[in-house]
């Protein structure tokens, strides 16, 4: 499933029966309990029966399905197995290919050492081993909400973190962000340029619509993938040995410390920084628009999420606020809590 929820949630989400045992789970279980038990199992089993013929469930399988089309594997291989295959071919250690990058290079400064704390440092900061969060709370107004398309997979591209199958990924991501607007004609565009052969076998998905649906999957599960298994601690196609500080994650953190530090110095209130995204107050058109011709640099884009009339920042993670009526007018909460 593309949307992550346990079952429990799915079942209420779904309206299907929602059952909780009331015995310890970490305890012997009488057996004149063991009925009880099987109930409750059975209605498991039942649930992810309705779960996988529901909308939801059936887009999901249908993309699935449509993955093991393109790669010619059976209905039953993993996700990941998919992924690998669409990016990599039949290549056994496709890590051999892929290019080393030097952070310290485009980000004079930034050191990493792996047994110091903290590991990373950047401008004086911690930029994290995962994404750069930083907060001021606090309440606040005219709060502009801006937001990096893809931070991640752009960070890989400008990395050319894949060496020689980079382009592929690349059409990979230019191709989901067309399919996120519903443009089949531009989503297909990458894969002609690139491609020929792997776009004749795509242009079928792209003029059915329940496929196309189908496809949007695919093309999210590549996206999205990449990012977790090039930093994982084990051994896999995606992981390059010799990134031991996620380093593409890492790219991401130090251009926003750097945004944010620039803003700071042009007198703007940078009030939150969470790995993507920031949310600004005190600041002039001039003000974003030099925030926007950096990112370019980078070669990263902002979009403008919104812009809230008034906001309570709680914490790093917990904000409720009020868009502005161009962006709906509405109440907004922001945290687990709200989930």
């Amino acid at each position: 499933m593309t949307i992550k929820k346990s079952l429990k949630k799915w079942q209420i989400d779904l309206g299907i029966h929602h059952d909780e045992l009331e015995f310890a789970w970490d305890e012997p279980l009488d057996i004149s309990h063991w009925l009880r038990a099987g109930s409750y199992c059975m209605n498991d089993v039942d649930s992810t029966d309705k779960l996988f013929n529901s909308d939801v469930g059936q887009e999901n399988w249908t993309g699935h399905k449509i993955f093991c089309e393109l790669t010619d594997l059976p209905p039953n291989t993993k996700t990941q197995k998919l992924a690998e295959k669409f990016l990599f071919d039949d290549d056994p250690e496709p890590q051999k290919q892929f290019n080393w990058y030097d952070l310290s290079t485009e980000f004079p400064g930034y050191t990493f050492e792996q047994f110091r704390k903290p590991q990373s440092l950047y401008l004086d900061e911690e930029p994290s081993e995962g994404g750069y969060v930083y907060s001021e709370p606090g309440i606040y107004k005219n709060v502009l909400y801006v937001d990096i398309k893809s931070m991640h997979p752009h960070s890989a591209i400008a990395m050319n973190y894949f060496g020689k199958y980079t382009p592929r990924y690349e059409a990979v991501v230019k191709s989901r962000l067309a399919v996120k607007d519903i443009d089949p004609l531009k989503a297909l565009e990458p894969f002609e340029k690139l491609d020929p052969e792997r776009a004749k076998r795509l242009k079928p998905y792209f003029e059915d619509e329940a496929k196309f649906k189908g496809l949007a999957f695919v093309m999210k599960i590549i996206v999205n993938i990449v990012y977790g298994m090039s930093s994982a601690k084990w051994p896999n196609k995606f992981k390059d040995p010799r990134n031991i500080d996620n380093c593409i994650a890492k790219r991401g953190a130090l251009f926003m410390i750097q945004a944010k530090q620039g803003l700071q110095a042009r007198g703007v209130k940078v009030v939150h920084v969470k790995t993507d995204s920031m949310k600004l107050v005190d600041y002039t058109q001039a003000d974003v628009d030099w925030l926007f011709d950096l990112a370019k640099q980078y070669k990263y884009e902002f979009d403008t999420e919104c812009v809230y009339e008034k906001m309570a920042l709680v914490n790093k993670a917990v904000l409720i606020g009020k868009t502005t009526e161009e962006f709906g007018g509405e109440w907004e909460a922001v945290g687990a809590e709200f989930a």
